[in-house]
């Protein structure tokens, strides 16, 4: 008989202890795609993902701002290393419609000048679908690769990270 009680008391307790506690998902994944360039600092980009949690598309679009971007991989080449990026928004829309989206994390975006790298973190702020209540972080390390200086395209690879945490 006390043996039964224990065991409904741990059944009882158990569900309830794991109410309030938030899903994770890890995000790793690939990416290409293109960013269009529409002034010197102005951005938008669309750029397919595949990996986990599943093939999506991305998009988004930003302002950075010239800057020197000491603690960053970029190559010092003076008082202007490269664009901080604020502000910038993006959306990650899944095949069965689902989405995340989010907003820069100003401190940890950036693009070289003279290496063909760059760095877009996103903290997130929302979703829809499986999605729905999601926050977290995203970054976006890319690889450029320019056609030609002053290019109003310019095709991008790279790796994504991260983890959605769900209510």
């Amino acid at each position: 008989m006390k043996q039964l009680l224990i065991i409904i008391a741990m059944l009882l307790i158990y569900p309830a202890s794991a109410q309030g506690k938030d899903k994770v998902i890890n995000i790793d994944m690939t990416l290409s795609g293109t960013v269009l360039h529409v002034s010197d600092v102005r951005t938008f980009y669309d750029v397919d993902l595949k990996g986990s949690p599943g093939a999506a598309n991305a998009r988004g679009a930003g302002d950075g701002y010239f800057s020197d971007l000491p603690g960053t991989p970029c190559p010092d080449i003076g008082d202007v290393d490269g664009l901080k990026l604020n502000p910038a928004q993006m959306n990650v829309v899944f095949k069965d419609g689902s989405m995340f989206y989010g907003t820069v994390i100003e401190e940890e975006s950036f693009v070289c000048f003279a290496s063909p790298i760059a760095r877009a973190s996103y903290e997130i702020v929302g979703g829809t679908g499986r999605f729905e209540g999601a926050t977290g972080y995203i970054v976006f390390d890319l690889l450029t690769h320019r056609i030609e200086s002053g290019s109003l395209v310019t095709p991008e690879t790279g790796s994504v990270y991260g983890e959605i945490i769900l209510p």
